[in-house]
């Protein structure tokens, strides 16, 4: 559960929300809309998804018409029940921010309370991908332009006044911590530690976003299968805390952690509650699909995140959001009860519902279904699960190449003809003619709808 204290540092901001509004607007060279007379105070809340809808994004509610359209029947009408489900709207590039009061807009024409926006456009960001799309880079004033021209607009529009009864829930660069702990064997992550911009950029963001009363953040801490091992799951810990404790509000400047984001890890796995359970000689968490990681599903890793931070100083108000966009793996090849196998990686691989030959597999995942729908404080701890990369959306594409001039590349990681690049004896079980990263893919999102469990 939540508590509302840790948020009191800010409800003293909330007179001057109307002045940050104005002087980040005239900072920025943007006229700032007339206020009301009189606004009413924004009362900042435990938990900003509670007792509240989420906003639907009507582009990506006219992607799920247009694949219902195409297939018809039975399917179409399954798909016709999700075109009011809430998903996160990506803010990656500068340009985007154009199209951010249009959703705003639309969210308060809808009379939604939430609207969740992802942050991803840090300098040199994605530095452990081969195939790195930042716009921004620290050695052409990346940092700067990061702060002028990224967060400081969204800030200005977000603190209008006309939006003070949204509550805005912000995902705080995913992944990009997590690099700094997992990727310093690559000279990209080596210089994007080095350079100090990752952790200057989020810094600012809590530093400018935790002035605005209606302003919610949360942070990635990446997921189960990447961070799950003693020797990253501290170090992650450690560097969250690091970094948050050097913003102005120190460890109050975070409203929760957010996890799973854009990745396939379940939420449980109900055939394996036990890590060290002994099969054939050896824990179960010893299995080749598990490599020691004592964490199977990203509900127990994000309590346990979200616990070792309150241990190292954060409020207990710190919440977390798991992303179940696509995490539900159901389907005809979804287990139905644990296997009686007395060999473990037998046993494992029977009892799993994640199908996935490697865990380390993030791309257009084959098998893959939707998971749970988006609810409010599903259990103690956890804010919401959300669908923070909406599904459908293709995570890049592996080949054939793609037009002249395109700014997105061919990612080998979404190629299924190529080995997994964290384990070469398996595929990276990508989808085949996966168009680029943030386009549709209308045979995902059908696959997707397919295997949604809970099902449609």
């Amino acid at each position: 559960m939540r508590f509302g204290w840790n948020r009191s540092a800010r409800g003293i901001l909330t007179a001057a929300t109307t002045l940050v509004a104005t002087l980040l607007a005239v900072g920025m060279g943007t006229a700032a809309r007339a206020a009301p007379a009189n606004p009413a105070p924004v009362v900042p809340v435990d938990n900003p998804f509670a007792g509240v809808k989420g906003y639907v994004d009507a582009g990506w509610a006219g992607h799920v018409e247009t694949s219902a359209a195409a297939v018809g029947g039975a399917d179409a009408d399954r798909i016709r029940t999700l075109r009011n489900v809430p998903t996160a709207v990506w803010l990656d590039r500068i340009a985007d921010i154009a199209t951010l009061t249009d959703h705003l807009d639309a969210a308060l024409k809808q009379g939604a309370g939430y609207i969740t926006l992802v942050l991803y456009d840090l300098p040199d960001k994605n530095c452990w991908s081969t195939v790195s799309d930042a716009e921004l880079h620290a050695s052409e004033n990346g940092l700067q332009r990061y702060k002028t021209e990224f967060i400081d607009p969204i800030a200005a529009i977000v603190a209008r006044p006309e939006y003070q009864s949204l509550r805005v829930a912000t995902i705080i660069e995913p992944r990009s911590l997590a690099y700094l702990v997992t990727g310093l064997n690559t000279f990209s992550c080596t210089m994007a530690a080095q350079s100090g911009v990752y952790i200057a950029g989020i810094r600012y963001a809590l530093d400018t976003l935790t002035t605005l009363p209606n302003v919610y953040t949360y942070l990635d801490v990446a997921h189960a299968g990447w961070t799950g091992w003693e020797n990253t799951f501290t170090p992650l810990a450690a560097l969250v805390t690091a970094t948050v404790q050097g913003t102005s509000a120190g460890l109050r400047a975070l409203d929760g952690i957010a996890t799973n984001v854009a990745d396939y890890i379940p939420t449980l796995e109900p055939f394996l509650p036990n890590p060290e359970l002994n099969v054939g000689g050896a824990p179960v968490r010893s299995a080749r699909f598990y490599e020691g990681n004592p964490y199977f599903g990203e509900r127990d890793y994000a309590t346990a995140m979200r616990q070792a931070l309150i241990a190292r100083g954060f409020p207990t108000s710190l919440g977390a959001v798991i992303d179940t966009s696509r995490n539900g793996w159901g389907g005809p090849d979804r287990p139905a009860a644990v296997s009686t196998s007395a060999d473990l990686d037998t046993y494992v691989n029977e009892s799993r519902l994640d199908r996935r030959p490697h865990r380390f597999s993030p791309c257009n995942q084959n098998g893959a279904g939707l998971g749970a729908r988006p609810v409010a404080g599903p259990l103690p701890g956890v804010d919401a699960y959300l669908w923070i990369k909406p599904p459908g959306e293709s995570d890049g594409a592996g080949g054939p190449l793609l037009p002249p001039g395109t700014d997105r590349l061919v990612d080998p990681m979404c190629d299924p003809s190529r080995p997994n690049r964290w384990d070469q004896s398996v595929q990276t079980n990508a989808l085949r003619n996966a168009p680029a990263a943030g386009d549709w893919h209308h045979e995902q999102f059908l696959m997707l709808v397919r295997n949604a469990y809970p099902p449609l």
